[in-house]
């Protein structure tokens, strides 16, 4: 996880074992809530509180919802279940043909290393759920890629993902100029942009971030600021150029990851990725396989952000993203600040 590396071991250990025994207790949503809520207001004092507390409950929502539907991961009854939930999940999308065969017999195969998730009152194949969701996602992503390099006309940039320059945010300039050199129309906004936009030439990763997530609070607040830097998203959808490779290697890296049982071997897990990319992209079938079994053997590591989604690859490159110190600093700060809240409830 990108925002997670280079953070001292030791403060994120202590995270992630303070967030496991606060989610234990019953009363986990209001603990979380009022800890973020007070980590937000500690690191950014001037922001305005109605713009906070929207945002956290949407923060908390998917947590919330799979918490009320009974969430829960467990291994199969027996046999029976396994065979009869892998009959359910793909007899129907047989008979539409809406998957390869290929990729469903082998899922098939793979049955002795799924599991099975139970939530509002129905069971799904650990596999499904989360290849369907990844999946999605891939495809989300593919096609708005393929729209913004169908729409990019030669030698002029609208966005970051499709922008092969060196200075990814060098066109911004074009935009805000004419509003902001016009002394006759209300520019501020414009202004704003702009000097929210210089922050990408020290800190791009983590400003493309921000913009994306500050876009969603736009939903819920009309404060000046935020509407201003949400609206660049469209612009500055990305924190490298995306290239639709990237997308499939990411694909890979997350098709890989799915089956957590220990003892399933690396080539079947690249096996599954393989199959699956077919369906989800047709036109690899043509192509020679976008991992060898020894590149897939590398960490697995986030390497850029595009329109919310976290590409992935295998790499042993620690610093493909590099990260300065100052945003090293304020994530770390962060990170103490919510767990010395959160270990006030436990």
């Amino acid at each position: 996880m990108y925002e997670l590396q280079h953070i001292d071991e030791k403060v994120v250990n202590k995270f992630f074992k303070t967030i496991y025994q606060v989610i234990q207790k019953d009363n986990w949503y209001e603990i979380l809530f009022v800890s973020l809520k007070s980590t937000f207001h500690d690191m950014v004092p001037n922001a305005p509180d109605f713009g906070a507390k929207p945002y956290i409950k949407q923060l908390l929502k998917p947590m919330l919802e799979l918490r009320n539907e009974g969430f829960l991961i467990r291994d199969f009854k027996n046999e029976q279940e396994r065979e009869e939930l892998f009959k359910n999940t793909y007899n129907t999308l047989i008979d539409e043909d809406k998957y390869n065969l290929d990729l469903i017999d082998y899922i098939y195969d793979l049955l002795p290393y799924d599991r099975v998730i139970e939530f509002n009152g129905k069971s799904y194949l650990y596999s499904y759920y989360y290849l369907s969701m990844y999946a999605q996602e891939h495809q989300e992503a593919y096609n708005s890629l393929q729209k913004l390099l169908a729409n990019k006309l030669p030698e002029q940039n609208y966005d970051v993902a499709t922008n092969s320059s060196d200075n990814k945010t060098a066109f911004l300039n074009s935009m805000f100029k004419p509003k902001i050199a016009n002394p006759n129309i209300d520019s501020s906004t414009e202004e704003l942009q702009q000097a929210f936009s210089k922050n990408c030439l020290t800190d791009f990763r983590i400003t493309v971030r921000s913009v994306h997530e500050i876009s969603k609070l736009t939903h819920f607040t009309e404060n000046f600021e935020m509407q201003a830097i949400g609206t660049l998203k469209p612009y500055i959808n990305a924190d490298d150029e995306i290239t639709k490779h990237d997308i499939y290697k990411s694909w890979y890296a997350y098709a890989f990851s799915v089956y957590k049982n220990k003892s399933m071997p690396e080539t079947k897990k690249l096996k599954l990725s393989q199959l699956s990319s077919y369906v989800l992209f047709p036109h690899l079938k043509k192509s020679q396989p976008i991992y060898s079994i020894k590149s897939a053997r590398k960490p697995i590591r986030e390497i850029a952000f595009f329109q919310g989604l976290r590409l992935l690859e295998f790499t042993d490159n620690r610093t493909k993203i590099n990260k300065t110190q100052e945003e090293i600093d304020f994530t770390q700060t962060y990170i103490s600040i919510i767990t010395s809240y959160l270990q006030k409830y436990i």
